[in-house]
Formats: C-alpha cells, sequence, structure tokens
C-alpha cells in the first residue's frame, strides 16, 4: 500500500513548511494526482483521515484530491513494420528494430 507512504510524505511537507511559516493549523490540504499515477483516491482519504489524527498542526484536516487528466503527445514516427513489437509505426525516440 503505497497511499501510505504518499500520505506521510505529504503530512512530512506541511508539517515542514508550516513550521518554516508559524503556522498553528492546517484546515486541508489539496493534492493533485495523475490519473494514471496508480494511487487510489479512496485509499489516500482514508489513510489522510488515520495519519491527520497523529499531527497536532493537521488533526481534522481534510484531503482535497484534484485528478489531473493524463496527457499523451504524438511523437514523430517513422514508417515500416517492427517484427519485435508488430507495431507498423516506432517512436522515432529509439529503434529496436535495425
Amino acid at each position: 500500500m503505497h497511499e501510505l507512504g504518499i500520505v506521510f510524505h505529504v503530512i512530512k511537507t506541511v508539517e515542514r513548511v508550516g513550521a518554516e511559516n508559524d503556522l498553528t493549523r492546517v484546515a486541508g490540504v489539496t493534492l493533485e494526482l495523475g490519473e494514471v499515477c496508480g494511487a487510489i483516491p479512496k485509499e489516500l482519504v482514508s489513510c489522510w483521515d488515520w495519519a491527520v489524527q497523529k499531527s497536532d498542526l493537521l488533526r481534522g484536516a481534510q484531503l482535497h484530491i484534484e485528478t489531473l487528466p493524463a496527457v499523451t503527445s504524438v511523437l514523430k514516427t517513422m514508417s515500416g513494420f517492427c517484427p519485435k513489437t508488430s507495431a507498423t509505426s516506432t517512436p522515432l525516440i529509439a529503434s529496436s528494430c535495425e
């Protein structure tokens, strides 16, 4: 469950920033999460709700998750058939079909 590790990292970061800015309480944290990152938002919230109870600064703080859409780009491709990948077009980044 890497969601718990993510939550601990966010809490540690917010506590550090809070200390640097003399904050006494944080009511909420917004986390931008890519839709293909692999973390499960429901599990993040569950871990968050448990973990923030152990932080004086964040006790009771809400976690708000904003899902960022996956972005793809069209790469310039070279024509031809690659028998290794059965692709008719291979990204120009590198080719294993020499």
